[in-house]
């Protein structure tokens, strides 16, 4: 299910982080939340750090470790205790 069209999911990330940098979009400056498994095979890891780095300075990322790309399927316990933690303060 997952792997449905993986390589079109993984050029579309690419193309949409390298314009990015080339059309000059500015960083966020509101807190943001960016959730990945480390286990996911649609967007690595990888991925995540450059998404995190091109939002700016006030994204945090957070990575639930033995998941994969569906957290809201696999661990909704941890993704939702992960939200949770993030908007409450405010």
């Amino acid at each position: 299910m997952y792997n449905a069209n993986r390589k079109g999911k993984q050029e579309l990330v690419e193309y949409l982080l390298a314009k990015k940098a080339e059309c000059g979009i500015q960083t966020l400056c509101q807190e943001t939340l960016l959730i990945w498994g480390d286990k996911d095979k649609i967007f690595p890891l990888s991925y995540a750090y450059h998404l995190q780095s091109n939002l700016g300075p006030k994204c945090k990322l957070e990575v639930i470790q033995d998941m994969g790309h569906a957290a809201n399927i696999d661990s909704p316990d941890s993704l939702n205790a992960l939200i949770k933690g993030f908007i409450l303060p405010y």
